[in-house]
């Protein structure tokens, strides 16, 4: 009489067999799929075994040299478009700090114009131009502008 752990093995080995089973009925319920697969499949392993055999046949023939230079022109035309993405991508990095420090620039200059403005006035207005500067200077941040372009360098 079979002892029980030898029971179990055999479960074991029946359950295993029952899996194989299962997954070689399902190959051949889906032989027509595989058919289908297949079909689109040989063309792309066709231009492969080409391509291998051309390569492994270590021999200059007009396909491989035709084959060399078409790469060499999807190559170059590679490096021209990753060039025109890295200018691409400096432009926007440009604009970016462009429209990032804009407003900084025009009150350096507002505040330079109305500094100039006291230096330019006759002497009976400089006190009206230096209050008028200091006001602007003040509602323009004062010298933070400075600052801040000094961090961005």
């Amino acid at each position: 009489m079979a002892t029980d752990k030898e029971l179990e093995q055999a479960a074991a080995e029946l359950k295993a067999n029952m899996n194989n089973a299962k997954i070689a009925m399902e190959i051949f319920q889906n032989r027509a799929r595989f058919a289908t697969v297949s079909g689109v499949l040989k063309p792309i392993f066709q231009v492969a075994g080409f391509i291998l055999k051309l390569v492994l046949g270590k021999r200059e023939s007009e396909e491989l040299t035709y084959m060399k230079e078409q790469f060499q022109t999807v190559r170059n035309q590679l490096d021209v478009i990753s060039e025109q993405i890295k200018q691409v991508l400096w432009e926007i990095e440009k604009s970016t700090i462009n429209n990032q420090y804009f407003p900084i620039e025009e009150n350096l200059k507002n505040q330079f114009r109305k500094y100039m403005d006291i230096l330019n006035a006759a002497p009976e207005f400089r006190e009206n131009e230096k209050r008028e500067f200091l006001t602007h200077f003040d509602v323009t941040k004062g010298d933070q502008n400075l600052h801040t372009l000094y961090d961005a360098v």
